[in-house]
């Protein structure tokens, strides 16, 4: 049988699995950002383009890191933002679909 954790490795263990749900959080955000960033401005207009900017800004700032990310910002985003933009993007993928009927 093997030896319980040392309490030193199970606040290693915490700190990983925080870690863990950072990349995955922030790897989708910044995956979102970047795709956006090519949608041209046609579709983008069935969508705030404030709104627009600052989602591909948040790319920025959490690809490269500046200063610190917001945790509340980051919250805010998957909380409340994500849903509008998922109905617009639907949306938009509609109007892409209606152009170029196959």
């Amino acid at each position: 049988m093997s030896e319980p954790r040392s309490v030193e490795q199970r606040i290693l263990d915490m700190l990983g699995a925080i870690a863990d749900v950072r990349a995955f959080l922030v790897g989708p955000l910044t995956e979102l950002g970047e795709a956006g960033k090519f949608v041209p401005e046609k579709y983008r207009k069935l969508h705030d383009l404030d709104e627009w900017r600052r989602m591909t800004g948040m790319r920025d700032w959490l690809a490269h890191g500046y200063f610190a990310v917001s945790r509340p910002v980051l919250w805010t985003t998957i909380t409340e933002n994500l849903g509008p933009l998922e109905a617009a993007l639907n949306r938009i993928l509609l109007e892409i679909r209606a152009d170029n009927p196959k």
